[in-house]
C-alpha cells in the first residue's frame, strides 16, 4: 500500500522477529512505527479529501490553538475553510488525528482528547496506538460525544469525512 513501512525490514531480532513480536520496542522503533501509521492514516484520509474542495488536509509541522490558548500539534488533521500556510494558523479543524504509543484510554491520551473535542468545529477525533492494533474514534453526534474501539481488525469510520479504514490498511507491514 503506498504510503506504509515494512518495519520489519529495519529492525530484525536474531530469531527473525521484529521488535513488536519480541517486546522489545525502543525509541526508534516507536519512532518509525508513528511515522508508518501517520503516512497510512495520511494516505486514507487524503485519498477521500480531493473531492471535497472546502477540506485541506494537513500533516505534521503545524499546530491548532487549543480551547484554553494551548497548542494542539495533532499528527494530521483536516481543516474546513480558508487557511493561509505560514501566515495564519488552523482554527477550524474538522477531523483531528493523534498517533502515540500506548493505549487510548491512557490519562495522557484523555488530556489530548479532552483538549481537542473542546474545539467547537471539531466532528472526530482518531487516536491511533503505534505500538499495538488500536483505534479509538471519538465523534460527535447531535452536540454530543460517542466513542467507538477498535482492536486487532475491523473498519473505522469517518462518517465527517464520508469514509472509513480497514485497521489491515493503517498498520500495513507493522505487526
Amino acid at each position: 500500500m503506498p504510503g506504509s513501512l515494512d518495519f520489519n525490514q529495519f529492525t530484525r531480532r536474531p530469531a527473525g522477529m521484529s521488535a513488536f513480536a519480541t517486546g522489545d520496542v525502543g525509541e526508534d522503533a516507536i519512532r518509525l512505527s508513528r511515522a508508518a501509521v501517520t503516512a497510512n492514516l495520511l494516505v486514507a484520509v487524503h485519498r477521500v479529501c480531493p473531492t471535497r474542495q472546502d477540506f485541506h488536509v494537513l500533516s505534521s509541522g503545524f499546530s491548532i490553538p487549543g480551547p484554553g490558548g494551548e497548542d494542539l500539534w495533532p499528527a494530521v488533521a483536516v481543516v474546513q475553510g480558508q487557511i493561509e500556510l505560514g501566515r495564519s494558523r488552523p482554527v477550524t479543524p474538522i477531523v483531528i488525528v493523534d498517533v502515540c504509543e500506548g493505549d487510548p484510554s491512557d490519562r495522557e491520551w484523555h488530556q489530548r482528547r479532552d483538549a481537542c473535542t473542546a474545539l467547537p468545529s471539531l466532528q472526530a477525533y482518531f487516536a491511533a496506538s503505534c505500538t499495538e492494533k488500536l483505534v479509538e474514534i471519538h465523534r460527535r453526534f447531535s452536540g454530543s460525544w460517542t466513542s467507538l474501539r477498535f482492536e486487532g481488525h475491523g473498519l473505522v469510520g469517518l462518517p465527517s469525512l464520508g469514509c472509513s479504514g480497514d485497521l489491515k490498511a493503517i498498520y500495513a507491514g507493522l505487526f
